[in-house]
């Protein structure tokens, strides 16, 4: 995952498998030049390092793969921002990159150990859909404390006890403990028979 603040988080999946990653975080950095490009570096010393996807527009050509390069440079005019024209810029996948190991040695320009990939922004974890989630979480949580406040008018309550478990804070409260944080929500106010609502049994929070 790629945040706002320029870092990573990122999951090991075997065979570019991304129903079935590895649960270990590597956390690492990464910047973006212009519109061009964007490079990653993990804690891990891998470095990766891509262009943004572009190709000719279908009205250029249905077919770039075997058209005529001579009558594409001909058609295509040799000035940057006219020749933007031609093209859809793809920013959410890239072109074929290349993977470093900053550990390991270099090499030479003849032979060097590097590695080839390609990224997809991953349209399942959207961080607008995660905060969206969060916020919603928050006003339904933020609502339900009003009206415990207003039950309980005059006296001083305790959120513990007053929480009423169900199914959207069971959500809300999971999704908290699998996020990098320095802190974990309370498993105790998980709902009865929820796998992770261990050694609570001495609390009845419904």
């Amino acid at each position: 995952m790629i945040n706002p603040d320029f870092t990573v988080m990122a999951n090991f999946c075997p065979n570019g498998d991304t129903k079935k990653c590895e649960n270990s975080r590597i956390h690492g950095t990464w910047q973006a030049y212009y519109d061009q490009a964007f490079m990653v570096h993990l804690d891990n010393d891998l470095r990766f390092t891509a262009n943004f996807r572009y190709e000719v527009k279908p009205e250029v050509t249905k077919d770039p793969l075997n058209f005529n390069s001579q009558i594409l440079e001909e058609l295509v005019p040799d000035i940057e921002e006219a020749a933007k024209s031609y093209f859809n810029s793809k920013c959410d996948e890239t072109m074929i990159g290349f993977v470093a190991n900053k550990a390991k040695p270099a090499g030479t320009l003849a032979e060097h150990p590097i590695t080839c990939f390609f990224a997809e922004k991953d349209k399942t974890q959207l961080y607008e859909d995660i905060v969206a989630v969060q916020h919603k979480q928050d006003m339904n949580l933020a609502q339900a404390t009003k009206q415990t406040k207003l039950r309980h008018k005059g006296k001083k309550t305790n959120k513990f006890h007053t929480h009423e478990a169900s199914k959207s804070t069971d959500e809300y409260i999971t999704w908290l403990n699998q996020q990098d944080l320095p802190w974990k929500a309370n498993k105790c106010m998980l709902t009865h028979g929820h796998p992770d609502r261990k050694g609570c049994e001495d609390h009845s929070l419904a």
